[in-house]
């Protein structure tokens, strides 16, 4: 039996310092086969100079800035694979972090969704500490408002994106922790161990909060929680 193809998406905009580093992660995993669809969101820093030299090993689609949810979205919907993740710009996947959730998915075929844990970096890729993912408990998560899923450490089947995707374009911040408080927890594991690393640094979406932007999230995760849209 061939092994699954797996699909990883990176959505691009002006993180041109760190693309390379987050391109050359997904390129070497051991893992095959990987399709790898880098979606440039209009950036103007000389990102997609650095994603062309890697013409013929991943699939480079440009736009319009319209939003990073809207650029994961272009990229799923291009996707092939069976199985799909995303891995941000100025993140990394750890080696060996694609097999080791492609054979979690393989062991057991009622789950939907692997997630593991993540090492912080900072500007300079060195590593500041560990960020460990929880326990899925979507009571939790939706009375804290808070994710348990570490996102770079993150992949799921392509059944999942069709019951539960599109990502929420209309969001900023909480796209991705929308779509995973759609899953049946019972179908959904954290592995104990590292898979990605998750940079911190000055422009990094996560570290300059738009007060009004995390308000409208957070408003529109309530609604959603309470069975609104």
């Amino acid at each position: 039996m061939n092994d699954p193809l797996v699909s990883i998406v990176t959505p691009s905009y002006n993180q041109a310092a760190y693309l390379e580093e987050t391109i050359r992660s997904v390129l070497e995993q051991e893992y095959e086969p990987i399709e790898y669809i880098v979606v440039d969101d209009g950036s103007s820093d000389g990102s997609v100079q650095i994603a062309e030299r890697y013409a013929g090993r991943l699939t480079l689609l440009s736009q319009e800035n319209t939003g990073q949810a809207a650029a994961l979205n272009r990229g799923f919907r291009e996707a092939q694979g069976e199985l799909l993740g995303f891995l941000n710009s100025d993140d990394t996947l750890l080696p060996g972090a694609v097999e080791a959730m492609v054979e979690a998915l393989a062991d057991d075929a009622s789950l939907l969704l692997v997630y593991g844990d993540a090492l912080y970096t900072d500007e300079r890729s060195r590593q500041t500490g560990a960020l460990e993912a929880r326990e899925f408990d979507v009571a939790e998560m939706v009375r804290r408002c808070d994710n348990h899923v570490v996102q770079p450490s993150t992949l799921w089947r392509r059944e999942a994106w069709e019951r539960f995707g599109p990502f929420d374009e209309r969001a900023y911040y909480f796209f991705d922790f929308e779509f995973f408080l759609r899953f049946p927890p019972e179908r959904v594991r954290r592995l104990h161990r590292p898979l990605s690393t998750y940079r911190v640094h000055a422009q990094a979406k996560s570290t300059g909060v738009d007060g009004s932007r995390l308000a409208r999230d957070h408003a529109r995760s309530e609604r959603r929680a309470e069975g609104g849209g």
